[in-house]
């Protein structure tokens, strides 16, 4: 089964052409440009990996994060998310791990690196494939 990604970014040029990246790589894009129809979107697209940009026009990542992972009993709280950042401070960045996030991405990233974390979180690897990409995420 096709594993899908949606993306959440206000950016829309940034949004078509990651998203044309992830389609090329066989995946099933779905493209928010806010917070509120992202996770809107969750419960019916169910994705299998969420990228969210970490300022919103209408939330933080934060606020999406609770959005998708409390109640803990929302069928899609364990979807795993990667918040894009830019210019974030360590201090930042525990932050968003802490309230939820499983990576945390900055702006402007490497197709490689981006493709590194979805193979780690959703991809169909080997064990030992996931255990050399955990060592370069």
């Amino acid at each position: 089964m096709t594993k899908k990604i949606l993306v959440v970014d206000p950016d829309a040029q940034f949004t078509e052409s990651f998203g044309l990246k992830l389609t090329e790589r066989g995946y099933l894009v779905k493209c928010e440009q806010s917070g509120e129809k992202g996770l809107a979107s969750i419960p019916t697209y169910r994705p299998d990996l969420v990228f969210v940009e970490r300022t919103l026009p209408d939330m933080d990542s934060d606020q999406f994060l609770s959005g998708v992972r409390y109640p803990m009993s929302k069928p899609n709280k364990d979807v795993p998310i990667v918040v894009i950042g830019s210019r974030a401070k360590d201090k930042e960045f525990l932050e968003i791990h802490n309230n939820g996030a499983d990576y945390v991405i900055e702006k402007p990233f490497t197709d490689i690196s981006a493709f590194r974390i979805v193979d780690y979180l959703i991809g169909d690897i080997s064990d030992e494939e996931r255990e050399r990409l955990e060592a370069l995420i």
